[in-house]
């Protein structure tokens, strides 16, 4: 069992304090077993959050970062639908969806993490400010829709609620808090015949809230959720760490975000993703089936994301440079078989960026060209692991690190078959075992598969 910071209060389990019994505070940081006798706790302070110790093969993600279900392939594959995530009325939200389908679960090779996605039931996007300093109190928001289109306007404070018809296309306003150090939900709405709102205005260099140059104006956004009404130029990019930032069922973004929390992309047929400069506090982000990773884009894609396992998405072909820069967390990264380049100047996957990695994966039974020879440069304790099909051309392809690379191969054999003691080209001999633990353990090996997937050690035939 682990546990994952958080803080919270429990009342007290026991009482009295009469017949011997010390009554005293406890506070609890850090896992441990805590036993005592003739001692009773009020209050308890817990500063730890109990959640189940590892990942397994499909896990399913609240807005929040709880994992909610998590299935081995086995498990879910007795799955008949998708399970139902719950609503969230204290976030103003009702799920609508996941950002995968069945099909396109059991379709992917590898990892997969999937998301909730919800709608606002309230408004069609909102902020949660909270500010706390003088040069705080006056809030500038801008917003777009079209003309002669009409929004309400509610600052959360009990001000009257402001409506506005656009005449100019863009909408610029600005409100006074009479109160400093509490948290204001600001919602936008749509009135009747107003199809669409774009929070942060027409052109990319306004911001949803605030001056881009003067942020020590700005009353921090904590939280802020995008509706399925609100369409691009949605910038959030400039404002202070946010807690939480939720784009909602179809919603289409462009948009940056600096949010220390779970970033859950809604369903679109691709993504310009660009998770750099301010977004250093993304602790997930949850990549919807479908997604292609533009090219055009792969340059810095997923810079600074901490979290511990990756899927780039199916349908990627090419990796750019500093794809992973910064994004030292991650620990398993998995490359879909659609990916036929890796980087094209520059390292794309390298120690000094992901210096946790201690899992690459390819599912493809030919690996990606990579373009020069630092196109993946790795630690000494990161593994390769690829398709035994392709053995010989990932440790003899051009730039790749070859035999000095620790490397499993995996494979699918039926239940009973003879394991092959080398590969095709009969210049590795290679061992199996029945798990990735065992392989890398080098015990309990086996001679015949089982009908699932199985891991070989890799050693080179020497004349």
């Amino acid at each position: 069992m682990s546990f994952d910071p958080v803080s919270y209060a429990m009342g007290a389990k026991a009482g009295g304090g009469g017949g011997g019994v010390t009554v005293e505070p406890l506070s609890v940081t850090q896992n441990g077993t805590y036993q005592e006798t003739g001692k009773a706790y009020t209050p308890v302070t817990v500063g730890v959050r109990n959640v189940d110790a590892d990942d397994k093969d499909i896990n399913f993600y609240d807005v929040d970062g709880v994992r909610l279900f998590s299935y081995t392939r086995d498990e879910f594959a007795a799955l008949t639908e998708l399970p139902t995530a719950p609503n969230r009325p204290d976030l103003f939200l009702n799920f609508t969806m996941w950002n995968w389908t069945k099909a396109e679960i059991d379709a992917q090779p590898g990892y997969v993490e999937v998301g909730a996605l919800y709608d606002l039931t309230d408004c069609d996007f909102a902020l949660v400010v909270e500010p706390t300093i003088t040069a705080q109190k006056n809030a500038t928001l801008r917003f777009y829709t079209g003309s002669g289109n009409t929004v309400d306007l509610d600052w959360g404070d009990g001000s009257a609620v402001e409506t506005y018809i656009a005449s100019n296309d863009q909408i610029e306003t600005t409100h006074t808090w009479a109160e400093l150090g509490r948290r204001y939900r600001i919602r936008l709405t749509r009135k009747a015949g107003t199809s669409r709102i774009t929070p942060g205005g027409a052109a990319n260099a306004n911001l949803v809230y605030g001056k881009y140059a003067d942020l020590a104006s700005q009353a921090p956004v904590k939280e802020a959720y995008l509706g399925s009404n609100c369409t691009t130029n949605t910038i959030l990019t400039g404002i202070a760490l946010m807690e939480r930032c939720i784009f909602c069922s179809d919603a289409e973004k462009k948009c940056k975000v600096n949010v220390d929390n779970v970033v859950i992309l809604p369903r679109k047929s691709n993504y310009s993703i660009g998770l750099s400069g301010y977004d250093s506090g993304i602790t997930r982000i949850i990549i919807p089936a479908g997604t292609t990773l533009l090219p055009s884009a792969a340059n810095d894609a997923f810079r600074v994301v901490k979290n511990k396992k990756l899927t780039v998405p199916s349908g990627t072909t090419a990796i750019g440079q500093r794809a992973f820069l910064d994004s030292i967390e991650i620990k398993s990264l998995h490359i879909p078989p659609s990916v036929e380049t890796i980087q094209t100047t520059g390292v794309s996957i390298g120690t000094s960026y992901v210096a946790k990695l201690s899992e690459l994966w390819f599912y493809s039974t030919t690996p990606p060209t990579l373009s020069a020879s630092n196109s993946i440069s790795l630690h000494g304790y990161t593994y390769l692991l690829f398709p035994f099909a392709g053995l010989a051309d990932y440790l003899e392809g051009t730039n790749w690190p070859g035999i000095s690379q620790p490397s499993l191969a995996f494979a699918t054999y039926n239940d009973g078959a003879t394991l092959p003691t080398t590969d095709t080209t009969q210049g590795y001999n290679v061992t199996w075992y029945a798990s990735q633990d065992d392989a890398l353990n080098e015990r309990n090996p086996i001679t015949t598969g089982n009908g699932k997937q199985i891991f070989c050690t890799i050693e080179e035939v020497t004349p």
